[in-house]
């Protein structure tokens, strides 16, 4: 079956890493903005999608709305031209975070998964779900790529056993972190946070502490910036990480979805380095002096790869 990868011009820096690695062409479709900020998708060249596989490499980041509908009419047109199989990556998903409303009803992730497939989706890749139960909100198959081996890999070409040790910035984050840190054999501790608003947490203390030359701080995504910071600001202040003292921390996330301010914080942070992963695209303005990105076409396409 002819086979090709579809993305985004703007967003394809990550799909051009996919394609390369299994071999395949790359198109790119035209999208159309309107006045009224609607958008259009028109697929370059028709002749191509007849019986094809197309993958579609897209992250729903922000803005999540125009992200996502550039999915769902994109890979319509690829239903439409005649794909006989569409295969979504969507790296980063938006709405992945709703699973679940604050009363305790099912959140607008149900929604989201029936529109993904309303769009014609056959099977949906996705990195490192926020949380994994949002698997069973969808009919088709979802391949969700758990990156600890490759970043255990990353870190171990920096560190050395009893060099490092990996922090959870909470609870949530500890199962990720460990399985990372067993791969590597070097420590790792979590912290405990409470929730106090939608969008607002407060680290309370931590698992143990940081008795290595440096730190890294991992979570899957980093928003507002605001947990992550709060973290390292502890391992300063409360565990004599600091550079004065010949110990470094950093901070590391799949996800940099960088809302608000979070650019400038990070940036004034603590934080020697911030290791992000290509999962979202990031504009100009949001890159800054101590940002560092991991480019994970490879593991991604090691996915795919079984699925062609």
């Amino acid at each position: 079956m002819k086979t090709f990868v579809v993305a985004q011009k703007e967003h394809n820096a990550l799909a051009k890493g996919v394609a390369q690695a299994l071999g395949l062409s790359l198109i790119e479709p035209q999208t159309v903005h309107f006045a009224d900020s609607e958008l259009r998708v028109l697929m370059p060249d028709l002749s191509v999608c007849a019986g094809a596989h197309a993958i579609v490499v897209h992250s729903t980041a922000p803005p999540v709305q125009e992200n996502m509908f550039w999915l769902f009419q994109t890979c319509h047109a690829l239903q439409q031209a005649g794909v006989k199989k569409i295969t979504a990556v969507v790296p980063y998903l938006g709405y992945a975070r709703q699973e679940k409303n604050p009363d305790g009803t099912v959140g607008a992730m149900q929604l989201i998964a029936r529109l993904i497939e309303a769009a014609g989706v056959d099977q949906l890749v996705t990195v490192a779900l926020h949380d994994p139960s949002i698997v069973s909100f969808f009919s088709i198959p979802v391949y969700d790529i758990t990156l600890a081996p490759f970043l255990a890999d990353f870190f171990s070409q920096h560190y050395k056993q009893g060099e490092v040790t990996l922090v959870a910035p909470d609870e949530g984050a500890a199962a990720f972190v460990d399985q990372i840190a067993e791969l590597m054999k070097v420590p790792s501790i979590y912290f405990e946070k409470e929730r106090y608003a939608v969008d607002k947490t407060r680290v309370l203390s931590s698992s143990g502490v940081c008795n290595t030359t440096d730190a890294v701080v991992i979570d899957d995504i980093i928003d507002t910036g605001s947990t992550i910071i709060d973290v390292g600001r502890l391992l300063f202040e409360k565990m004599g990480c600091s550079q004065e003292q010949g110990r470094t921390v950093y901070a590391c996330a799949i996800h940099p979805v960088f809302s608000a301010n979070a650019v400038d914080c990070l940036q004034e942070s603590m934080f020697a380095r911030v290791w992000v992963t290509n999962s979202i695209a990031l504009p100009k303005e949001k890159m800054f002096e101590k940002l560092q990105v991991i480019n994970i076409s490879s593991p991604i396409a090691q996915v795919v790869h079984q699925l062609l």
